[in-house]
């Protein structure tokens, strides 16, 4: 049976309430009591490097968003965004990449589209590319992605 990696240890313990204060002490017996001690799952430079690709990503489509506002053509901006997601998630790791797409799609739903200000889409079109955004940084940061600690892969 493997472990899950979140898991540093599991100790099997007994209790014993021959004293005042039960005191615990490790043992073998399957019928006794496990205490899952789990390890910190990412590092903080992990942390920083993810955090950062997140803002790069949230602060793109803010620019782009900021762009392409008056323009009439701005159906295709979430699928060219992608390349954005693409660079974050080889450089930053996977969880840039998907919060990163669903940070910048809520950017450009409430601040690209029409009605402004809500996260409704009027358009058909405007909305199915945000959709197919969501979906592509989503699998591409799977794909592509590094692992947590940003520039390095796991096979």
């Amino acid at each position: 049976m493997r472990k899950h990696p979140a898991f540093h240890f599991l100790l099997p313990i007994s209790i014993s309430s021959s004293s005042r204060f039960p005191t615990l002490r490790p043992c073998f017996q399957a019928s006794n009591l496990l205490i899952v001690i789990a390890k910190p799952h990412r590092s903080l430079k992990a942390s920083i490097i993810s955090s950062i690709g997140i803002l790069v990503c949230a602060w793109s489509a803010a620019l782009i968003t900021f762009v392409f506002h008056d323009l009439h053509s701005k159906a295709l901006v979430p699928i060219a965004f992608l390349a954005i997601v693409i660079l974050v998630s080889i450089r930053c790791g996977i969880a840039s990449g998907v919060i990163g797409s669903a940070i910048a799609a809520l950017i450009f739903a409430t601040f690209l589209y029409a009605p402004v200000g809500t996260p409704q889409i009027a358009n058909k079109t405007a909305r199915s590319n945000i959709a197919w955004m969501v979906l592509g940084g989503l699998s591409i940061s799977y794909l592509l992605g590094s692992s947590s600690g940003g520039r390095q892969r796991h096979n």
